[in-house]
């Protein structure tokens, strides 16, 4: 158990601290052991259907009478199927003194010329195929019957056809097969309750039990073919109860089926037209309490298995009132409300992905705020997990039980009509759905949050972790890409076989033939073989069955269902829990493993703990004040914040997401740390809009740093990098963006060097040890000489875009207009109103077939100018546009500037600012500072930096380490250390020299660069350390008497210190001591911080001979 749910726990009443305890135990299994519960879980979930379908299964076969088993039911979507009845064995060989029936198909084809031809037609009233529920009597209830005998007198007398000659309305009585007596042949299910002159309707009104009246019919039924019609109009599937006595007959319990029979004489020609219409008239007819099933006919083009879905639609349409439709409609539109609002109240969790979808499936309220509680909860996922079950787990329980004692109080009531036992199983319901929750949910939860934890990390990649486990197994690439092709082919199988199978089950229940062994059908091709008629004529008969017409009752009457006739049933499947051995096997099983994972549950502080730091992110305390690392320097700001502010702490864990939100937009720092980063974390509040959200620049840095620890594996917090006692309010919005502290850059001191007779001390920042020393010596060598001079040649920035015509023709005629024409001063008009320190040199051009590239040319003041020029360019294009409309602007750099990136034409044409620098250092200083000659020096340069880099095909690379001097002052005075590519381009000549009056050569030296691209305002040059290392150089700022001036003088100071370094470090190459000055200072021991201080002391003996010594401010041994 954590320590803030111990803590927790402590502070509550003894009362309820008892169901916390269990719940917490609840929440650490399913955390620590989330997979084992879920199986666990759908183990028993799995052993409860089963039982349940055995006991349903049981039951089922303990109603009615076991030997009596029911009939097949009447095939609603059977195809017309006739059957011959003859006397003869012309056709087929039977016995002379019988009249047998068979199906037409098997039939030869010279018996089917019949002399007489008779139609069945049957009206069933069945039970509802797709019913919730169905009362044990089935049909055979009193209202069922009532509206049966209306149906009966609508079809005898209510339907009628038109005859041919339309002179007379036909009925059944003009078109039935009429038996010796002339009377119709017909079977009628409730012509046991006609008698007299009382109709079959007030005969079933007046009964008080007509299960007892169907029971004394079929028991005086005299003849096996008098109980054959009388099976044959219940449709052969009345079910008999188990009789107290052994003389008091089959008792009758019910039936799912009441069946009119009509046979039609169509032998004559002429009746069978209006025989087909009557039936098409029989078709078409209903009562208010009966609805026709729905049955697709061969013109409606409905596959099978949507008929069925079409089919219980209408069904519930048809069995339901307009009240209930209008209830169904409300409900139906609040529980899709209720979805919706679940989902978007996950969505403000911070929940993503799949978990709103989990928990709408699972359940509604409950799971829905125990998951908030979860979410919102800090720590690591199993501390989320125990502390939001700790939270409102209590609360929830309690629910539970009030809700499930109501029911149970309920289902005790003993209320009739089924109320009770809907409490009973609602209660049951609500029980497992609490076991549920607080271990096969949690399970599934913890298993969410634990992937998208590691989905989270930067270095999470499903491609290498899948490689990674097939290296581990011995396969390959290629053996994941056959198991994933597998797994498809295996999922397309089982869906193509479950397509099939609904499919040929649709289409073979729609082209099944009539059962002709169904007692429905059998006694009536039996009473027609009795027939007298039939019997004394030879002639060959006929009898196409054709499909019968199916009706349903809108709704069973509760008052009227016998509840007693279930109690078997229920008794049965009660007796299977106390019976059957299945249940307590799964029980026992549940009862090893709970606690065999209680056990092994870790519970104390301590393994808890263990169990955390074995995670593979580490998880940082954020509520505690960050330590300061130990850095040897830090620099200075103007008015640094000192530390973090104090903010408020929340010991009980944190507020409300929409609380913290509220605070956020009013009075961000009432927000403790703990708050602001479960804001961030559930996506809230995006990590590079922390200093715009919290008002506080330096928290919001601190803010970043702990986020990024969860999710870079490292705690970046509480490492070497700082970030108190900076100002970032010259960063935020100017320089950097995401930041997470500064980066410390040694800065040395090279110098002092006389530039232009005013003496300088050069800020280098650099980790590359020997620079900043070989500076300084070089430095110490031109001094000795005068110092150096220094001249601007060039002063423009240019930017160059690239745009495109519909032909060189217009590029050209474009070019002329700007170049020769009225253009170029409107084109320098527009550009120059875009600044008050950028002016217009000049405009240099290039066609590539339509393609035409500008390279504007202009001086920028004391800013380096890139985004000066950009504006004054894009003003300019847009006026050229105005006059060629057919211009398209293709990039408004099209590196022909070229920015950062080494060109001929930089180095050729200049960028930003042009200087040469010059030195004559004398011979003898030559030789005692430099440690070499004046001659060696001319032959090394011609050799190294002239030929060397033509033979590489260098493009303003002949020098020796140009890049190096540059990029440390761009660095300690706030440059784009980016532009060292092209501003880095030098050309270094020497030549030894000597005056009139010299007895030996003195050493000429010049470095040119073209490219120095340097501004004193803007950018870096705010930042608080940049910004005193210009002040040192005297050229912090814009220069207010001559503007620009202070960047040109920059430009002069870095090409003079570049000179300096050519100068050393050409003289350490050709007097052979560069790797020994490297050795001594760029790999001293105080570099070597892993080593034992014995092995450092040895390494550091081992490196500088004692015979040696170090020249001060040099790299070079004397």
């Amino acid at each position: 158990m954590s320590s803030s749910s111990a803590s927790v726990l402590s502070r509550l009443p003894i009362a309820p601290r008892v169901p916390a305890i269990l719940l917490t135990r609840l929440a650490q299994l399913a955390s620590h052991f989330p997979i084992e519960v879920l199986g666990f879980c759908l183990l028993i979930a799995g052993a409860c259907y089963f039982a349940l379908v055995h006991g349903l299964s049981a039951a089922a076969e303990s109603v009615g009478n076991p030997s009596k088993a029911p009939s097949p039911p009447l095939l609603s979507n059977a195809a017309p199927s006739p059957f011959l009845l003859q006397t003869a064995p012309a056709a087929v060989s039977v016995s002379s003194d019988r009249v047998v029936a068979f199906p037409f198909e098997n039939v030869p084809l010279a018996a089917l010329t019949s002399d007489r031809r008779l139609i069945l037609k049957q009206v069933v009233v069945d039970a509802p195929q797709f019913a919730a529920a169905i009362p044990p009597q089935g049909v055979l209830l009193r209202s069922i019957l009532v509206a049966a005998a209306d149906l009966e007198e609508m079809l005898l007398t209510g339907v009628s056809v038109p005859s041919a000659d339309g002179t007379k309305q036909i009925r059944f009585a003009d078109l039935c097969f009429r038996n010796s007596d002339s009377s119709c042949f017909y079977v009628s299910p409730v012509s046991m309750w006609r008698s007299g002159s009382a109709s079959a309707r007030q005969a079933i009104l007046a009964d008080s039990d007509p299960l007892k009246t169907v029971s004394v019919a079929l028991y005086n039924s005299t003849t096996p073919a008098e109980s054959g019609l009388i099976l044959a109009a219940f449709g052969g599937q009345l079910r008999f109860a188990r009789s107290s006595s052994s003389d008091d007959g089959a008792r009758v319990s019910g039936s799912t089926s009441l069946v009119f029979s009509f046979v039609l004489d169509a032998t004559d020609p002429a009746d069978q037209d209006s025989v087909e219409r009557w039936i098409a008239a029989i078709d078409e007819a209903r009562t208010s309490v009966l609805y026709p099933q729905f049955a697709p006919t061969a013109d409606t083009k409905v596959p099978g298995t949507l008929s069925l879905v079409v089919s219980s639609v209408m069904q519930y349409i048809e069995t339901s009132s307009s009240t209930d439709l209008t209830i169904f409609g409300i409900s139906f539109c609040l529980m899709h409300a209720t979805f919706l609002t679940l989902f978007i109240n996950m969505r403000k969790v911070g929940s993503s992905e799949a978990l709103p979808f989990l928990v709408v499936t699972i359940g509604f309220e409950k799971p829905y705020v125990l998951t908030q509680a979860i979410v919102e909860s800090p720590g690591d996922v199993k501390q989320k997990v125990e502390s939001g079950v700790l939270r409102v787990g209590p609360a929830l329980m309690l629910d539970y039980l009030v809700e499930i004692s109501v029911l149970f109080l309920g289902g005790l009531s003993g209320i009739s009509g089924g109320l009770s036992e809907f409490c009973l199983i609602a209660a049951a319901i609500l029980f497992f759905d609490a076991v549920f929750l607080f271990t096969m949910f949690l399970s599934i939860l913890t298993l969410k949050l634990e992937l998208k934890k590691i989905r989270d990390a930067p270095d999470f990649k499903i491609n290498t972790i899948a490689a990674g486990a097939n290296a581990e197994i011995g396969g390959n690439d290629n053996d994941g890409y056959l198991t994933s092709k597998l797994k498809l082919a295996i999922i397309l199988a089982f869906l193509a076989a479950n397509a099939w199978s609904t499919a040929t089950s649709a289409i073979q229940s729609t082209t099944s033939n009539i059962d002709v062994s169904n007692p429905a059908y059998a006694a009536i091709f039996e009473a027609l073989r009795s027939s007298s008629i039939v019997l004394s004529d030879p002639l060959t008969t006929i009898v196409e069955v054709a499909l019968p017409r199916i009706l349903y009752p809108t709704r069973f009457d509760i008052e009227e269902t016998d509840m007693a006739q279930a109690a078997p049933a229920l008794e049965q499947l009660a007796s299977l829990f106390g019976g059957s051995l299945m249940l307590p096997l799964f029980l026992g099983l549940a009862a090893i493993f709970s606690a065999a994972k209680w056990l092994s549950v870790p519970v104390d502080n301590s393994s808890a703990e263990s169990n955390t730091a074995a995670a593979v992110v580490p998880e940082v305390d954020v509520r505690r004040k960050p330590t300061e690392p130990k850095t040897e320097a830090e620099p200075k700001t103007e008015s640094p914040p000192a530390a973090l502010p104090e903010v408020p702490s929340q010991a009980d864990g944190i507020r409300p997401v929409p609380k913290c939100l509220e605070l956020l937009k009013t009075s961000p720092e009432s927000l403790s740390d703990d708050e602001v980063l479960h804001l961030v974390s559930i996506g809230k509040l995006p990590p590079y809009a922390l200093e715009k959200a919290l008002k506080d620049l330096t928290r919001a840095v601190h803010i970043r740093r702990q986020v990024i620890s969860r999710k870079a594996g490292y705690d970046l917090s509480n490492s070497e990098l700082p970030f108190l006692h900076y100002d970032y309010s010259k960063v935020f919005g100017v320089c950097c963006e995401n930041v997470v502290g500064y980066l410390p850059l040694p800065l040395g001191l090279a110098g002092p060097l006389t530039i232009d007779n005013v003496e300088f001390q050069i800020p280098m920042a650099t980790t590359e040890g020997c620079l900043v020393a070989s500076v300084s010596r070089g430095c110490k060598a031109i001094n000795s000489g005068g110092g150096a001079k220094t001249v601007l040649t060039k002063d423009g920035m240019t930017r160059g875009p690239v745009v495109s015509f519909d032909s060189v023709v217009r590029a050209n005629e474009c070019r002329a207009w700007i170049q020769e024409g009225d253009g170029k001063q409107l084109v320098e008009a527009a550009f120059n109103s875009t600044s008050r320190f950028a002016r217009l040199q000049d405009i240099k051009f290039a066609l590539a077939g339509k393609l035409m590239f500008m390279r504007f040319r202009t001086v920028t003041g004391d800013a380096m100018g890139m985004n000066m020029i950009s504006k004054g360019v894009e003003k300019a294009l847009a006026l050229v546009q105005e006059t060629f409309p057919d211009m398209r602007i293709i990039a408004l750099s099209g590196n022909y500037c070229t920015d950062k990136k080494p060109a001929a034409i930089n180095w050729i044409e200049g960028r930003g600012k042009s200087v040469v620098a010059e030195a004559v250092i004398p011979g003898s200083v030559v030789r005692s500072v430099l440690k070499t000659t004046v001659a060696d020096m001319v032959s090394l340069n011609i050799k190294k930096n002239l030929v060397g880099s033509a033979m590489a095909g260098s493009v303003g690379g002949f020098n020796a380490q140009a890049s190096n001097i540059l990029t440390a002052i761009y660095l300690a005075t706030g440059q784009d250390p980016a532009q060292n590519v092209e501003a880095s381009q030098c050309i270094t000549l020497m030549e030894a020299v000597r005056s009139g009056d010299e007895t030996e050569d003195s050493l000429y030296i010049s470095c040119t660069m073209p490219c120095i691209e340097v501004g004193t305002v803007g950018g870096g040059t705010a930042l608080g350390a940049q910004a005193a290392c210009l002040s040192l150089l005297g050229v912090k700022g814009p220069n207010m008497e001559n503007p620009g001036d202070n960047a040109r003088r920059l430009a002069r100071i870095i090409v003079a210190a570049v000179l300096a370094g050519e100068l050393s470090l050409c003289a350490a190459l050709a007097a052979g001591h560069l790797v020994q000055s490297h050795m001594a200072l760029n790999r001293s021991s105080g570099s070597l911080h892993t080593a034992p201080p014995s092995a450092t002391s040895t390494a550091s003996t081992s490196l500088q001979p004692a015979a040696t010594e170090v020249l001060p401010g040099s790299c070079i041994r004397c």
